[in-house]
């Protein structure tokens, strides 16, 4: 069975939701600020954006 895209678009399979987007964001965020911090030394003790 083929599905073309607009009709995945049209009729997803269930509701989104934004919340379970928040662990995948949180996880790029964490590894976007250890890349930050390995390439700028000055923000190399910024510790407020540790992992939780």
């Amino acid at each position: 069975m083929v599905i073309s895209s607009t009709n995945a678009i049209e009729s997803p399979q269930r509701p989104f939701y934004k919340t379970e987007l928040y662990p995948l964001l949180r996880r790029i965020n964490y590894y976007l600020m250890r890349w930050v911090r390995k390439k700028f030394r000055r923000l190399k003790t910024f510790n407020k954006f540790h992992r939780r």
